[in-house]
């Protein structure tokens, strides 16, 4: 009885640890789409204001064109800040 007790106590630990791992993710991917669409945002105010004759949509594609190109651009890897100054 003992034995089963803890099996399933196990279980339910194991579960709930999954669980916890899954939320992570998920807010993670959560708060990046949300700075996607505020750059998004930002990016289409400045285009129109600049620019009186242009359409929603073609700011918009533009936009999204731009922070598409600006992802793939990006450096893989983790930036190590220096304490040192570099040689000249």
């Amino acid at each position: 009885m003992n034995r089963a007790a803890t099996v399933i106590a196990l279980a339910g630990m194991i579960l709930a640890y999954t669980t916890a791992l899954g939320d992570e993710s998920a807010s993670q991917s959560r708060m990046s789409r949300r700075h996607t669409i505020a750059q998004l945002v930002v990016c289409m105010k400045k285009r129109m204001s600049d620019d009186k004759g242009i359409s929603f949509i073609e700011a918009r594609n533009t936009c999204k064109d731009q922070i598409a190109n600006r992802g793939d651009s990006t450096p893989s890897g983790t930036l190590v800040a220096s304490a040192t100054a570099p040689k000249p």
